[in-house]
């Protein structure tokens, strides 16, 4: 009997099986006038190794089912065989070689919009602040069973606002994650992937919900991951052996679809802080995606259900094709909300930034007309925030050039003031000759 007939005969077995399963005794009995004992096991072993089906216990006690995670998950933690942390998931993944995201689709999604020019990525940072520390807070502290509704982490997050009903945890877990967004967005140029960079987002992530000591700490007690038959590494030298070389491996992959992917699973998978972990995996898989002038993902668009699914069957099965569909689609969801009015949001950020410091606009223009002063002096002067050097030049810059003596009380001018500074239009006429009473001819 051929091998591949002879396991889509075996995958027909299973499918039509009970919810139950079937067991190797079911396999034997049925192809063991056919094939041999060692031929059926290797078939069976090819369709667990190709993901075709799934195999549930240990030993004479294993079943098998059709490779469908429901059926897998439906069954309680404590009757799916437990599993403990595999070194070897991560030493044999090799950057540029090993994928999690098949490359097709990598492609998609880095080629699905134009984002932003990643040299004026700072700009698009900016006029995406305030939308994506609502998204991101919201969405991320939601996957987490959080109870805010979005309207009420907008006003938390934009106004200070806490909602009523709600505990303080779940009012600090959305502001620890504004905080986190925001020294991201803000140092986004600087920021690498290392372990203290890491540690510095569960830090901000974990202040106030965590004993400041395991703030950006490896933990050095055991955790425990509800509904999963998975148990984590416990040693806190091995977890700081594997986070130094995830965070290596992670830093050598070029694609940064596959190294966002490659953080939120492994991270997730590592746990090494006592708590906030997979919050730390989805801000720090936002880093590589960011730092490429790419759109961020907010996890808005993802299913709670298929995203946690996902997680516990790379946890306890090694699988990260459902944390791949998962991810792609809630990525390209993302992409509609920060990509498609890019430079209008650039545009209304610029308007509020001008809206905000108004008068120190005013007043740089009128230092530059009357005051004889460059436009950086003007500026400081004027009281623009010293960080904001650039932002202002270049609004200074933009109503200088529109000055006219029609809209000088805009400003503050007098329509003589800015005749008198406005260089005449053109270079000055080039002199011609002269005739003999020493007039220029024209």
């Amino acid at each position: 009997m051929a091998a591949k007939n002879l396991e889509q005969r075996i995958l027909d077995l299973v499918r039509s099986a009970s919810e139950r399963g079937i067991g190797m005794r079911d396999v034997l009995e049925r192809f063991g006038s056919e094939a041999g004992r060692a031929t059926l096991f290797r078939a069976v072993g090819r369709l667990l190794r190709d993901g075709r089906i799934l195999k549930i216990g240990v030993a004479r006690a294993a079943r098998y089912y059709p490779d469908d995670a429901s059926a897998y998950l439906s069954l309680p933690a404590n009757q799916r065989q437990a599993v403990g942390y595999d070194f070897g998931r991560l030493e044999s993944y090799r950057p540029n070689e090993s994928r999690l995201m098949p490359p097709e689709v990598s492609e998609r999604l880095r080629h699905a919009v134009a984002v932003a020019d990643p040299a004026r990525f700072a700009d698009y940072a900016r006029a995406i602040r305030e939308r994506l520390m609502v998204d991101l807070s919201w969405a991320s502290s939601c996957l987490e069973g959080n109870t805010y509704s979005y309207l009420d982490t907008e006003a938390l997050v934009l106004y200070g606002e806490a909602a009523e009903g709600h505990s303080w945890e779940e009012t600090q877990m959305v502001l620890n994650h504004k905080s986190a967004i925001r020294y991201v967005l803000d140092h986004i140029g600087d920021i690498e992937v290392t372990p203290r960079e890491i540690k510095a987002l569960h830090a901000l992530l974990a202040q106030g919900l965590l004993d400041p000591m395991a703030c950006g700490s490896i933990r050095r007690r055991p955790v425990v991951i509800g509904d999963s038959a998975y148990r984590p590494l416990d040693v806190p030298f091995q977890l700081e052996e594997q986070l130094n070389l995830l965070v290596d491996k992670a830093r050598r992959i070029e694609d940064p679809v596959e190294q966002s992917l490659f953080l939120l699973a492994f991270l997730s998978y590592l746990q090494p802080f006592e708590d906030v972990n997979k919050r730390t995996a989805r801000l720090a898989a936002n880093i590589p995606l960011l730092k490429k002038g790419m759109g961020p993902l907010s996890f808005l668009e993802m299913s709670r259900r298929e995203y946690l699914s996902a997680i516990l069957l790379f946890y306890e099965l090694g699988r990260a094709d459902a944390l791949a569909r998962v991810y792609a689609a809630g990525y390209l969801g993302s992409l509609s909300r920060y990509s498609v009015d890019a430079s209008r949001l650039l545009d209304s950020e610029e308007q509020r930034f001008a809206l905000r410091h108004r008068r120190e606009l005013s007043a740089a223009v009128r230092l530059v007309v009357t005051g004889g002063v460059d436009i950086d002096t003007a500026a400081v002067k004027a009281g623009f925030p010293q960080e904001e050097t650039e932002r202002a030049r270049a609004l200074v810059s933009k109503h200088l050039r529109a000055l006219t003596e029609d809209n000088a009380v805009v400003y503050g001018l007098t329509p003589a003031a800015v005749a008198a500074w406005r260089p005449p239009v053109g270079p000055p006429p080039v002199p011609g000759p002269r005739g003999r009473d020493g007039r220029m001819r024209i």
